[in-house]
């Protein structure tokens, strides 16, 4: 007696394709990865909201301020702080992951640390120096800088993630590859410049 061949209907839902196994495991996948994404993403924001209170609990009181605008004024400032600091992150995070900066303005590499020098050194000079905190009184009516320690950190931190950027471009495709422009190069030239004849 030969053995009842099995319909399709009925092979189907004893074992099923090949294609739907592989949709299933694709699914679980991707629900794994999206489950791991949040996760990430909540410790982030928990980091950052933590970051927030030890900025805003370490920076000194602004002493012209009443309590409840001092609190705002920290909370405020803090914030922004620790926003700012942590948009340094992602393109430097992106460029070691990739081994390459194709996709990034090489002009904006280069502009950027030049204005965070410039940056840094004026703020470096209002916090730090009493020559030019001198002088500042002396044109703006007696007034003090408002030079915080947090900016301090900011610009710093800055400067060192915007450098980062910057050996990142030099090492993973050097400057034949990714080129800045000829204008920006001129213009770079010209804030050098221009900076130099002011110092």
């Amino acid at each position: 007696m030969q053995p009842i061949p099995q319909s399709e209907e009925e092979h189907s839902t004893t074992s099923p394709p090949e294609d739907e196994l592989n949709a299933i495991t694709n699914a679980q996948r991707d629900a794994s990865a999206d489950k791991t994404q949040r996760r990430t993403q909540l410790r982030t924001i928990f980091a950052m909201l933590a970051a927030i209170v030890v900025v805003a609990v370490a920076t000194p009181d602004n002493e012209s301020l009443t309590k409840p605008y001092a609190y705002v004024s920290a909370a405020l400032g803090a914030t922004y702080f620790v926003c700012w600091s942590a948009s340094f992150y992602p393109q430097v995070l992106l460029n070691a992951r990739r081994q390459t900066t194709k996709g990034l303005s090489p002009d904006f590499v280069v502009l950027n640390v030049f204005g965070y020098i410039a940056y840094t050194t004026y703020t470096l000079a209002l916090y730090a120096s009493p020559t030019a905190r001198q002088q500042y009184r002396r044109r703006h009516d007696g007034a003090a800088p408002e030079v915080r320690f947090a900016d301090v950190l900011f610009c710093l931190h800055a400067l060192v993630l915007s450098t980062t950027t910057l050996f990142q471009l030099v090492r993973y495709d050097g400057l034949r590859r990714q080129r800045p422009s000829t204008a920006a190069l001129v213009a770079l030239a010209a804030l050098v410049a221009y900076a130099g004849s002011t110092a």
